[in-house]
């Protein structure tokens, strides 16, 4: 009678043990048919995901890539996933008081040296006006001239320009590579 017993005991294992198997492969399979559900959700537009991060209603920045130059305006390359293929490129008008800026980034050890003395006086500062951090870049005033096809820029407006096409410039800064014109340094083993 206790041989029965066992039996009894190691049938009911096994149906338990593969009713949980089965119950595990219809879980795992409605879970990845729901999976696939939410991931065609996703808006696509030329086959790439459309950010979700909700942009801005008034622009009066943008940076992208100058594309060419015709006397006086340059056509601006910028990102199309962010406003669309239609606003891809802007045509960007330099006026008389507009003012053109190259921004170099700073080497490693001076932007250091530098956080570190406003590390110094923000912990000694008693006054409510807290110092004024170190910027990473060097901004050094430049001509129009330095506007060049190939030229990686930021550019500032006056007037909301998320939806223009063409606008004036108050300010552009042009960024300087630092990669570029640097010669790899040796390292030490």
């Amino acid at each position: 009678m206790e041989d029965d017993m066992g039996g009894n005991e190691k049938k009911q294992y096994i149906i338990i043990t593969i009713t949980a198997i089965v119950a595990l492969i219809i879980g795992a399979g409605i879970g990845f048919f729901i999976g696939i559900g939410q991931s065609s959700a996703v808006p696509v537009q030329n086959n790439q995901p459309i950010s979700t991060i909700p942009i801005p209603s008034d622009i009066r920045s943008l940076t992208g890539t100058v594309e060419s130059v015709s006397g006086n305006t340059f056509v601006l390359a910028v990102e199309p996933g962010i406003f669309g293929q239609n606003l891809s490129k802007r045509t960007v008008t330099i006026a008389g008081n507009t003012k053109v800026f190259t921004q170099k980034e700073k080497d490693s050890n001076t932007l250091q040296k530098e956080f570190d003395e406003y590390t110094k006086l923000e912990k000694s500062n008693k006054n409510t006006t807290p110092p004024t951090p170190p910027s990473p870049f060097i901004q050094s005033s430049a001509s129009v001239s330095a506007i060049v096809p190939g030229e990686q820029v930021t550019v500032n407006a006056n007037e909301n320009i998320k939806n223009q096409k063409s606008f004036t410039a108050t300010e552009v800064n042009i960024i300087v590579n630092n990669l570029v014109n640097e010669a790899p340094t040796a390292v030490a083993q």
